[in-house]
């Protein structure tokens, strides 16, 4: 049991570092996240998405080709949900907003939504998923987390806002 908790935040901690790094538009440190990650994430599907991701970082600046095997990385992955671990699609979509690859990324989160793990959801308020809070689509994950009914009762945090009686929009603090 305590192994399982251990490998959860291991998890987790690479997960924050990968966010932290994009954020900050650190490709590199980004890149020597996953290659920790490597370790932690052993299923075949983690692998190919962790080379699709690196290959990305490593050339985001070098235009659409390497941007454009994120998309059929995660399209062959998605067909294999058996062999990814949870939460990576989370990572892989912060990679994909990073490469301005907004679609792939709310696919990914929409993934990691509907895994048996779960979406985890504070972490898209994090500055590197900024471009997708206005997106339709993250509105419909927002909606589908249920989010906008609690805040309405609990009070709206930091990232969103009441627009009208039944809509918000979200922004920078």
């Amino acid at each position: 049991q305590s192994k399982k908790i251990s490998r959860s935040v291991q998890n987790f901690q690479i997960r924050v570092e990968l966010l932290h790094a994009l954020s900050n538009g650190e490709a590199d440190r980004a890149r020597s996240v996953l290659a920790r990650a490597r370790g932690e994430w052993p299923l075949p599907g983690d692998k190919k998405l962790l080379t699709a991701m690196d290959n990305t970082l490593a050339s985001v600046a070098g235009g659409p080709d390497a941007r454009s095997q994120l998309q059929s990385a995660f399209a062959e992955a998605r067909t294999s949900s058996g062999e990814l671990s949870g939460h990576i699609g989370l990572a892989f979509a912060a990679v994909a907003v990073f490469a301005k690859q907004k679609e792939v990324a709310l696919d990914a989160l929409w993934f990691d939504f509907r895994s048996p793990a779960g979406l985890d959801s504070p972490l898209v308020w994090t500055p590197v998923f900024r471009p997708l809070w206005n997106e339709p689509r993250f509105h419909e994950l927002v909606r589908a987390l249920k989010l906008p009914e609690y805040w309405r009762t609990a009070g709206w945090g930091d990232f969103c806002r009441a627009k009208g009686t039944d809509d918000f929009e979200c922004g920078a603090p």
